[in-house]
């Protein structure tokens, strides 16, 4: 790679324009000059033409490997890394709120990240402290709590735009460098046991999260969360803003902000290039996130003194677009300044994205401390700015966004007053709609996890919105695409389901007429049409039991998905034919497995894992007798379709009733089930079709009055492990690595002890399609004339 320089007068390659710069030269050589300030300020400002944010991982590894390597092994004479940290603190703490960036701060930036990372994947747990030269009671603490004050006063302060953009990304990238000593010396909830072996390369020492070690292990984690409290909240909202932002405009990035991007790298490397035609294919791949476009337009560039100014409450900048004729090569210190009048300039992608996974890394870090740490406080206490009354997106006319008391049976719950120390307040109608528009990303469905679990305010928000299929649809086209999926995302998204199941006005809301769906055109089984949210619902949870029970054999995801459907299956209303179909299809195979399963066992009792499935198997096929006997006793004459679907299948319903564990959740069902299969024997005739036998339930259906019957009082809810960690930070972790190796390898997964016991985990490629999953997983299908029939009714 090439790049032209002006100012050497000859196009020089990055690796000689490094090798030849008087800054690295003392960096790897470790001489006297370290101790003086001038020396930082002048050899920060010497990295204003050197793009190094616009190389992917391995280049820059090419050229600042050997740089680190010097200076690890004269660092303990020469504190050269302690210094680093001390001026790149400095630099971005004189920039917190500054109308002018330094065209260079990003390039420090990454020094530093490279510098940290090559410590951390290079030390002992017990050696790492001692290389940088932290002494935690005197100076070196000062520095590390220096270093993490400014990276979150600049990212909370700085308007994010063009002319921030990448110091934004690197401020991001260097936090989660700087926390990724997680991945070698990883905090478990019990106490480290004796022996093991205490390396970041050689294995990994658990600590407990009450542990004194957990600030030497984990520095600058303990110091960001130790910063002061309206800070963190101030940096937590910060950081929603920034996925909020990028959500929103991530399928449609506006092309002045590209422009923007472009010439305001232009201006700050101080190219002669003037069109994207001039850039290396990575500069294009850096702005546009992987994408190379063809027949670029020419770009020229002007520069202005100030940056947008915020013009509201959530700081999002109203600008104009700016054109200029002639490209002006701008001092040190000069940005560019370019807006929009339509819409604020989106958010990238490494920020949106990167802002997400610093988030999780700190809710998780110690979640099971008996105190709250200050990061997952303010997630549990943050509140609306926005009015109750209004819709914010959309071209539709303002109309009120929640559903009244009368039509949930629940009071809507107003946010609770602002005022808590540490607390803070969002616009969730923007919340909401980038986590609608991002849910099908690992990190945002995490992320949506993480704020109904932990704020019951916004769990009721998202309830009680009338819009709500906004959110479900994306999640549950999600779910659908269930081949090859991460299985702890698929595992967020049934516990999603779960958790809003357990509130009753969710369950009865999206069953209404206003809940329905003309068409969904992203399910390929069946054609789907004027079907109700909850109907959908119900039709993708029984694929992805029938999928796991096939394919991912996961006992944890057929229980959660189960009593998702128990939870809702009192508030079933009107079932859409295909879903009754499938429901009573699930109840047939479960049947027939249990069965098999039961007799196995009955001759070879002493088999463990024979028992062991036996008795899953017993679970599920109970779940899904008390779902449809809860539907059947408290919603019969609503369900028409599933009654339908019941009266085909009785006779393995009278099967079950003979076997004594399982007859008391058939009784229910049988019993409403053989009444009406003798109506049908005694009024249907051999020329009825399925409308007609459809048309004969539902005229006497509500005639039906059950003596004996009651709904069963079955209700799940979902709590998080006594030891959350135990699974969240691996989680988080994976997908760090996962989305910080695109395209290139940041960390190796081989040598992260905290991801060496996961299994399938992203960042070691470990997920598969299974092999023979096809569009007939269901087995024997209706057939077309059964279908049109019933929905025709």
């Amino acid at each position: 790679l090439r790049w032209n320089n002006k100012h050497m007068g000859a196009t020089s390659s990055v690796p000689e324009l490094i090798r030849n710069n008087e800054f690295f030269h003392v960096l790897s050589e470790g001489t006297e000059k370290l101790t003086s300030n001038s020396f930082w300020n002048e050899g920060f400002a010497s990295l204003a033409n050197i793009p190094l944010p616009m190389f992917d991982h391995d280049q820059l590894t090419a050229i600042l490997h050997p740089i680190c390597t010097r200076i690890w092994e004269h660092n303990t004479q020469t504190h050269c890394c302690i210094l680093l940290m001390r001026h790149t603190a400095n630099l971005v703490h004189c920039q917190a709120s500054a109308d002018n960036v330094p065209v260079y701060m990003p390039n420090v930036l990454v020094v530093l990240r490279f510098c940290c990372k090559f410590f951390i994947d290079h030390s002992r747990a017990d050696e790492y402290l001692m290389q940088v030269h932290f002494d935690l009671t005197g100076n070196g603490r000062e520095i590390l709590v220096q270093l993490m004050q400014s990276l979150v006063e600049f990212t909370s302060c700085n308007t994010l735009c063009a002319a921030t953009f990448a110091v934004h990304a690197e401020v991001l990238s260097l936090l989660l460098v700087l926390f990724s000593t997680l991945l070698y010396v990883p905090v478990h909830p019990q106490p480290a046991t004796v022996g093991e072996v205490d390396s970041f390369e050689g294995g990994a020492q658990q600590l407990t999260s009450a542990d004194p070690l957990c600030t030497q292990k984990h520095p600058f984690l303990e110091a960001l969360l130790g910063l002061d409290v309206n800070l963190i909240s101030k940096f937590i909202k910060t950081l929603l803003l920034h996925h909020s932002q990028y959500a929103m405009s991530a399928a449609n990035v506006d092309r002045p902000y590209v422009v923007a991007t472009i010439s305001s790298i232009l201006a700050s490397i101080g190219a002669t290039a003037t069109s994207l035609a001039s850039l290396p294919v990575w500069a294009i791949r850096y702005v546009f996130g992987g994408q190379v476009v063809q027949n670029p337009p020419l770009l020229t560039t002007t520069t202005t003194p100030h940056p947008p100014t915020p013009s509201n409450a959530n700081n999002t900048p109203s600008v104009t677009t700016t054109t200029a004729t002639t490209p002006t090569p701008p001092a040190p210190v000069t940005v560019t300044n370019y807006t929009t009048t339509n819409t604020p300039p989106p958010v990238g992608e490494l920020v949106g994205r990167r802002s997400a996974l610093v988030l999780l890394v700190l809710v998780f870090y110690r979640k099971n401390a008996q105190t709250a740490q200050a990061a997952l406080q303010g997630i549990r206490t943050f509140t609306n700015s926005a009015p109750l009354s209004t819709h914010k997106h959309g071209s539709a006319p303002p109309t009120p966004q929640y559903r009244s008391a009368s039509n949930s049976g629940v009071a809507l719950h107003p946010p609770k007053p602002f005022g808590t120390v540490g607390s803070f307040e969002l616009d969730w109608n923007d919340l909401f709609a980038a986590l609608c528009k991002s849910c099908m990303d690992e990190e945002h469905t995490l992320l949506l996890y993480t704020l109904l679990h932990e704020n019951p305010v916004f769990f009721r928000h998202v309830v009680d919105r009338v819009d709500l299929a906004t959110l479900m649809q994306p999640l549950l086209q999600s779910l659908y695409a269930i081949e090859g999926k991460y299985i702890n995302t698929i595992y967020m998204h049934a516990i999603i389901l779960l958790m809003l199941s357990q509130d009753q006005s969710y369950n009865v809301a999206i069953h209404t007429k206003e809940s329905r769906i003309t068409a969904v055109r992203w399910y390929k089984e069946q054609k789907l049409t004027n079907i109700t949210l909850g109907s959908l619902i119900v039709a993708v949870l029984v694929r992805t039991i029938h999928y796991n029970l096939r394919k991912t054999k996961d006992s944890y995801l057929t229980t959660n998905c189960l009593a998702a459907l128990t939870n809702m299956s009192s508030q079933f209303k009107d079932l859409h034919p295909y879903a009754a179909q499938r429901l009573v299809f699930l109840l047939g195979l479960l049947s027939k497995k249990w069965k098999t399963l039961h007799a196995q066992v009955t001759s070879d009792p002493h088999n463990p894992e024979l028992v062991e499935e036996e008795e899953a198997y017993h679970g599920f096929l109970r779940s899904v007798l008390q779902c449809i006997g809860g539907c059947v006793i408290a919603q019969l004459d609503s369900n028409v379709a599933l009654l339908y679907e019941l009266v085909h299948a009785q006779q393995s319903l009278t099967q079950l009733k003979s076997y004594p564990t399982i007859a008391e959740f058939v009784a229910p069902i049988s019993q409403v089930v053989s009444h009406f299969d003798e109506l049908v024997k005694g009024q249907a005739t051999a020329d009825s079709t399925a409308a007609d036998i459809i048309a004969l339930l539902q005229q006497n259906v509500s005639k039906w009055k059950s003596q004996d019957a009651k709904a069963p009082d079955v209700k799940f809810k979902y709590e998080e492990q006594a030891n959350p960690e135990e699974f969240f930070v691996p989680y988080v972790w994976d997908l760090v690595v996962f989305l910080m190796n695109k395209p290139t390898k940041m960390w190796q997964f081989s040598s992260l002890p905290l991801l060496a016991d996961s299994v399938g985990c992203l960042a070691a490629g470990g997920v598969d399609v299974p092999e023979g999953w096809n569009d007939s997983y269901f087995g024997e299908q209706p057939t077309p004339q059964q279908h049109t029939e019933a929905e025709g009714v």
